[in-house]
């Protein structure tokens, strides 16, 4: 069964009171930001612990929502923002389908025909997502310009077998706090796991930013062209090594020899970042 949605058009309004207004960023493409505006909205309502599914061939951005907004944690914001060059740009907006199925209690975002230079935001609930099995997958076939596009996902919950895959895009998570598995063939990686299970990080030709929290458990393998510990991490037993141009650091967080956590990133031309970073900075819910 599909649950009626909220559509308002071309025009902008605020979410709610106290919201504020965020633009999507096109990477490599500042002129191309400064430029967009917000073309269509819709506000979905939906089940709490639902999940979410986009595929699109252009930028896409998701944020969690403010708990204290929105205690209830039963509405979805998809925002499309873009340049209005001409004419037809309505019959592409048109192409773009948003739903909320309620048996699946999925969110769906598709579009084959949306200009490629358009950025899709969706404002979700912190838990989002969570007790659910998640696949994300984006060819860089469907996106054209030379604009790379992010994948962003706010927080990932303890139940989740998720799995993030881009060719050339960045993958940014904002909070994971379970199974995780997120690749990229040209894009950055920037991960904050607040409590780890199996985390695997991967990346080819950019580099990883591993954000942790300082009282987080879990075995480290670290491996890229060049890895670079904060001085604020307390690693113990480190075992450092270099093969083949690589350099590979393991240790564990806390004294932690369980196999059941562990956390695996690997840049191969690029650099591995490993850094302190608390929850709340994770939700990024201080305006500015």
């Amino acid at each position: 069964m599909m649950v009626p949605l909220v559509c308002r058009g071309r025009l902008w309004w605020a979410l709610a009171a106290g919201t504020r207004r965020v633009a999507c960023r096109y990477w490599g493409s500042w002129a191309a930001e400064s430029k967009n505006k917000p073309l269509k909205q819709w506000t979905l309502i939906v089940h709490p612990l639902s999940s979410l599914r986009v595929k699109l061939p252009c930028n896409v951005r998701v944020r969690p929502q403010d708990p204290l907004t929105y205690p209830d944690a039963d509405r979805v914001f998809v925002l499309v923002s873009g340049v209005d060059r001409n004419v037809h740009r309505g019959l592409d907006l048109d192409n773009i389908e948003v739903r909320y199925d309620e048996e699946s209690r999925q969110v769906l975002i598709t579009s084959q025909d949306i200009d490629p230079q358009t950025c899709v935001e969706v404002t979700t609930p912190v838990r989002f997502g969570s007790q659910c099995q998640h696949s994300y997958k984006w060819r860089q076939s469907d996106v054209f310009g030379d604009n790379p596009w992010q994948c962003r996902y706010p927080c990932l919950g303890s139940q989740c077998d998720t799995k993030l895959h881009t060719t050339e895009g960045n993958i940014t998570v904002d909070s994971s706090d379970g199974c995780l598995m997120a690749s990229s063939n040209q894009g950055a990686i920037d991960v904050y796991v607040s409590q780890a299970g199996k985390v695997y990080l991967k990346t080819e030709n950019g580099s990883i930013t591993l954000k942790i929290p300082a009282n987080l458990q879990a075995q480290l393998q670290l491996t890229g062209a060049a890895v670079n510990v904060n001085p604020d991490v307390h690693l113990q037993e480190i075992e450092h090594t270099s093969r083949e141009g690589q350099t590979i650091l393991k240790a564990t967080l806390n004294l932690v020899s369980e196999t059941q956590r562990w956390i695996v990133a690997e840049a191969q031309r690029g650099t591995v970042y490993l850094k302190l970073q608390d929850w709340l900075q994770s939700l990024k819910l201080h305006t500015s």
